[in-house]
């Protein structure tokens, strides 16, 4: 079982590295850092993220650009060990400012660790989105293509009622180009280092409902619904 967690690990961490190195998105839901899905299982879920984040456009006489996102994304989760999960992403995002009704698609990671003796869950995605028709120069059209990256470390507990409260730091990185019609432009979020807290409840045999507030580098809500095969 370990020679295949070490396997497994070696092949998400190089279909990552190829990822981020592919042409450029946004920082996403992180949900339970703890791996949920059981050796061999399956999950689906969808979640709904209402995102406010200040970009630092690289334009003179621009600066910082605040972007409110809503993004609606589903993911597929399976569980390569009872401690290692990974996961496929694929949605929307549209931004009042930077553009409307892009394709998000991405991949990612969940690993269970003990410190301190504590049990601890490392999450590792990657996600991509673009965006057209963005309002930030209107008339002007404009286009953007971001990625986003998140390193995220957390703990989670169960409370009364079956609830479980989670919570951690993260690392949220997102970048991307501004192109119109005779010039592009770098885009970098302003920060990069943040706060996740949520819970999760099982509404129902094989769902789970959730919601989640990110802090510090973005100002996020998030709804999500999971379904865990059996």
């Amino acid at each position: 079982m370990n020679k295949k967690i070490f396997r497994s690990s070696i092949v998400l961490g190089s279909a990552l590295f190829m990822f981020i190195m592919a042409p450029a998105a946004m920082a996403g839901y992180i949900g339970n850092p703890l791996a949920t899905v059981d050796a061999g299982e399956m999950a689906l879920g969808l979640s709904y993220d209402m995102v406010s984040r200040d970009y630092d456009i690289d334009i003179v006489g621009v600066g910082v650009e605040e972007g409110e996102q809503n993004r609606i994304i589903a993911k597929g989760t399976y569980g390569i060990s009872d401690e290692l999960n990974i996961y496929a992403m694929l949605g929307q995002v549209d931004d009042d400012d930077l553009g409307e009704a892009g394709l998000a698609y991405g991949i990612g990671g969940k690993y269970d660790l003990e410190i301190a003796d504590m049990e601890c869950g490392l999450v590792f995605q990657v996600i991509k989105w673009s965006v057209d028709d963005g309002k930030v120069f209107a008339p002007k059209d404009t286009d953007a293509d971001f990625t986003g990256i998140d390193l995220a470390l957390g703990t989670a507990r169960e409370i009364s009622n079956d609830i479980v409260i989670y919570g951690g730091a993260m690392y949220s990185m997102e970048s991307g180009e501004l192109k119109m019609a005779a010039a592009k432009a770098d885009i970098d979020a302003d920060d990069n280092i943040g706060v996740f807290i949520g819970a999760e409840y099982p509404a129902a045999d094989q769902i789970t409902i959730g919601a989640e507030y990110r802090a510090i580098c973005e100002s996020s809500i998030s709804l999500a619904v999971t379904y865990a095969f059996d």
